[in-house]
């Protein structure tokens, strides 16, 4: 019988053995502070980049490493740098003020997609009796350049301030009225760069700079700033 004990015992040793030189070596590997987070959480699924967790049998959520919301709404208004734009009959775009909504959804830390449609008006230096009204569905990727939740010690602190940037298409509608109007339809590729302000974890201020080449339109190069509110649920 104690040569049973003494086989089982010697079995137990190497397995144990072999699971701590298991750990060990992925300590090494993933670096210890990961390995860590990851004895305690879990991906959580149908996120990229493996950088989301959800808590699992954690005392706090503060010790996690997380984004609290995957979608957000937005709401704002949009201004038309007519200094900085141009339209195809030369007539100067001197303006023109819009409104913007959009649906986001978070897909990493540092991704996001988001659909948005917005309604504006223009209005010209040559011609006072002319004006345009545009509006435009569009979706877009944006790339945050720092991640909202950073980890410091044992606490996980919120970014105060997020620069971005984004890429994406526009489809749109529009109606000039006097100088030979026309209406039509057209397509726009897009391109803009911003600062999220964060209030709370759910509510911050987006100030964005966007830039768009309207093919197919009177309007040419288009230069625009929005501020809008993000609210993340």
């Amino acid at each position: 019988m104690k040569k049973y004990f003494a086989l089982l015992f010697i079995i137990l040793s190497c397995f144990e053995a072999h699971s701590a030189r298991g750990l060990f070596k992925q300590e090494v590997i993933d670096g210890l502070d990961i390995a860590t987070i990851r004895a305690g959480h879990e991906p959580a699924h149908g996120e990229l980049g493996g950088s989301v967790y959800d808590g699992v049998n954690s005392d706090t959520a503060d010790n996690a490493l997380f984004i609290p919301t995957s979608m957000y709404v937005r709401g704002g208004a949009v201004y038309n740098l007519g200094f900085l734009s141009s339209d195809v009959h030369k007539m100067g775009i001197d303006g023109g003020l819009g409104a913007l909504v959009g649906l986001g959804f978070e897909m990493s830390s540092y991704v996001r997609t988001e659909f948005d449609f917005g309604a504006q008006n223009f209005v010209f230096e040559k011609k006072d009796e002319a004006f345009g009204d545009v509006k435009e569905l569009g979706a877009n990727v944006y790339f945050d350049f720092a991640r909202r939740w950073v980890r410091s010690g044992d606490i996980t602190k919120r970014r105060s301030f997020v620069p971005f940037m984004g890429v994406g298409w526009g489809l749109g509608h529009y109606d000039f009225t006097g100088a030979g109007g026309r209406d039509g339809v057209y397509t726009a590729p897009r391109f803009a760069l911003g600062l999220n302000f964060a209030f709370s974890e759910f509510i911050g201020l987006d100030v964005m700079y966007r830039y768009k080449i309207a093919i197919g339109s009177p309007l040419g190069s288009v230069s625009d700033i929005s501020a809008s509110i993000r609210a993340s649920f």
